[in-house]
């Protein structure tokens, strides 16, 4: 499982994972995810402090998937959440993106709560689906 921080820095807040010298990163990815405003996927940052590098993903005015749902939602929250899921994986495939690397669990999609949209977690690691607990074959069925 990975572990993840949050960070404020004036009025933005970051959800912040520190890479671990196991990490391997996915250099294409990577650069997707930060010279890119992908639709569907948090703004990421990538920043190096001496030898620790960190990934920071731009959580300002969301919410995560899980606390968005704690209550009860409508119809137009549903789908917004939905659609931006749906975006997400598809864009994944344009910008050359491991569907792997998206983290699908509650407490890493993120929701706009002024326009009901969803933002995915992009974690470029190449070794994604195995780390998640998923060989190729189970994740294909």
């Amino acid at each position: 499982m990975y572990t993840f921080t949050y960070d404020s820095q004036g009025s933005n807040s970051y959800l912040v994972y520190q890479l671990k010298d196991t990490d391997r990163i996915d250099s294409l990815s990577l650069g997707m995810i930060t010279h890119n405003q992908i639709e569907g996927f948090l703004p990421t940052i990538f920043q190096q402090i001496d030898a620790n590098q960190y990934l920071k993903y731009n959580i300002s005015s969301r919410v995560s998937l899980r606390q968005f749902y704690s209550d009860t939602v409508n119809r137009k929250q549903l789908l917004g959440t939905i659609s931006g899921i749906t975006s997400a994986l598809l864009r994944a495939e344009e910008y050359m993106i491991n569907p792997d690397s998206l983290l699908l669990e509650m407490d890493y999609i993120f929701v706009d709560v002024s326009n009901c949209r969803a933002y995915m977690v992009c974690l470029p690691l190449t070794d994604m689906a195995s780390k998640s607990g998923m060989d190729r074959k189970s994740a294909d069925i």
